[in-house]
């Protein structure tokens, strides 16, 4: 079986973009900017997005953001983002129970105290030249 070589433009082809986090991106900008037309588009292309469950906490959000910015008050809407954003990292936070814990040196017990190398009475861990011994002759 062949194997087509790669070529040298795949390198410059980014990766997808997730359109849900593109557009959540360009809201937020939107709405820190306070530029309300780039906020209703973004909105809208989030919305598009999403199609979630409109019970979903997100869903409600994203609901009253759309309220705030269909009635033109971009502070409401900022608020709103802002309360969105609280949510999800809680909710980062709360699904986040994965990764490694580290423990002080001193409670491992698989590590055990060791000789310096220049107390030793292994003439081959000796870093003096003089005292090696060739174990391989």
């Amino acid at each position: 079986m062949a194997i087509a070589p790669v070529s040298s433009a795949a390198s410059n082809v980014s990766p997808p973009v997730d359109p849900l986090r593109q557009a959540f991106g360009q809201l937020t900008n939107a709405l820190q900017s306070g530029d309300l037309s780039a906020a209703q588009s973004a909105y809208a292309s989030l919305s598009q997005a999403a199609g979630s469950d409109p019970n979903s906490p997100f869903a409600q959000a994203l609901s009253q953001i759309g309220d705030a910015l269909q009635s033109g008050d971009i502070g409401k809407a900022q608020s709103a983002l802002a309360s969105l954003q609280q949510q999800m990292q809680t909710a980062k936070g709360a699904h986040h129970h994965h990764g490694h814990h580290h423990h002080a040196s001193g409670s491992d017990p698989s590590q055990s105290t060791s000789t310096p190398a220049g107390t030793s009475s292994d003439p081959a861990a000796s870093t003096s030249p003089s005292n090696l011994v060739d174990v391989t002759a």
